[in-house]
């Protein structure tokens, strides 16, 4: 018995990340048919709908990086802490201020999901932080690879500036190349010397990050929706109104046609 545990535990540790990145497919299909990353991915978004989710990535990124600025010796964390080349509460900052203005932390609204994401992030910080290592791994290996691809489609639908101005948080001012970065990290974690339970834990962490992920993201649509229908109104309600304003000019044609005709009259 003891033998095939070091087996098992030899085996499972040189397959972590990929462990990972396969354990998680499913949840990251189900995350990029989210109608609203949909309307990224399908350059659809505004910019009203996408400062909705800068918002809820500042609340998550946030408690992140303040439970994970401690765990630099972890020996399960520690290959994951890069903080100058991922951290990106800074940047979100630059956006924030770029979409909402200097009095951005007034403004904005974080949404339920977010705030339990947070609240859940802070928890395991307490509990057992070596866990943290998984949501790094989801959120900052996906804005390595996938969010470059969603930047230039933002770039581009939304407008945004040259400069990279409102986009800040796809950008990594100090990773030269982030496809080299990110199998780096991979290594690092697959050479991890991770027990079963441990392993376990882990994979089942990283499935959590990701509903908490699709989560924010099914409770930003509706509200990206609404914004969308007041920018965008129905056909029937563009007519109703068009019919209404019409009948209210043809209503006060007609006052003054019978003030003008009662005036005579009196005259």
């Amino acid at each position: 018995m003891a033998g095939e545990d070091v087996i098992e535990t030899t085996q499972k540790k040189d397959m972590l990340a990929m462990a990972m990145l396969k354990g998680t497919m499913d949840l990251h299909d189900k995350a990029e048919k989210c109608s609203y990353i949909l309307r990224m991915i399908e350059s659809r978004i505004t910019r009203p709908q996408y400062r909705l989710l800068l918002a809820d990535l500042h609340v998550i990124y946030s408690a992140l990086e303040e439970e994970t600025e401690q765990l630099k010796e972890d020996p399960i964390y520690g290959p994951m802490y890069c903080p100058d080349e991922l951290n990106r509460v800074k940047n979100l900052e630059k956006d924030l201020h770029y979409f909402y203005g200097p009095n951005w932390r007034k403004a904005v609204t974080p949404t339920k999901a977010a705030l339990k994401y947070a609240d859940h992030i802070h928890d395991i910080g307490r509990r057992k932080p070596c866990l943290l290592l998984a949501h790094s791994f989801v959120r900052y290996l996906g804005d390595l690879s996938g969010g470059q691809v969603l930047k230039f489609k933002m770039s581009r639908c939304m407008s945004m500036p040259a400069s990279g101005e409102g986009l800040y948080f796809y950008q990594f001012d100090k990773v030269q190349n982030a496809i080299r970065l990110k199998n780096y990290l991979m290594g690092r974690i697959n050479n991890l010397e991770v027990e079963p339970e441990l392993y376990n834990d882990l994979l089942q962490e990283a499935r959590l990050a990701f509903q908490l992920n699709i989560d924010v993201f099914e409770e930003l649509e509706p509200i990206a929706e609404r914004i969308n229908r007041l920018r965008n109104p129905p056909q029937n309600i563009v007519l109703f109104e068009k019919i209404w304003q019409a009948s209210t000019v043809m209503l006060s044609f007609a006052v003054m046609y019978n003030l003008s005709n009662t005036l005579s009259a009196v005259v």
